[in-house]
């Protein structure tokens, strides 16, 4: 179960996610990346302080699934990539779980290149 402090920083991040599409939306792309790297860093910090648990699922991998996508806007192949496998415990949902393999998958393309 997610605590204060936890929800707090996932709260952080929303926020944070928030400004990065705004910022993409009207075209500051750098800005875009900034927002995202930043609120990814929230949600780490967030998802860290989850045990890998029947407890804490499907939060723990829904917020790792977040850092990753965020990763993603951000640039950040190779965190998107751990993030994606951090995500996933033999408690991970399966939906969530097919969801941070795509992801996976789409770093590893995306870092062929």
């Amino acid at each position: 179960m997610a605590d204060n402090i936890t929800i707090n920083l996932h709260n952080s991040a929303l926020e944070l996610a928030d400004k990065a599409y705004i910022a993409r939306k009207n075209g500051d792309l750098e800005m875009a990346k900034f927002y995202a790297l930043c609120a990814m860093s929230y949600e780490v910090m967030a998802a860290k302080r989850l045990l890998p648990n029947a407890d804490n699922e499907p939060t723990r991998s829904v917020i790792y699934r977040s850092a990753a996508t965020l990763a993603i806007w951000g640039g950040d192949y190779i965190s998107a990539l751990h993030y994606a496998r951090e995500g996933k415990s033999s408690y991970t949902p399966a939906d969530i779980r097919h969801e941070l393999d795509e992801i996976e998958k789409s770093c590893k393309a995306q870092l062929q290149k």
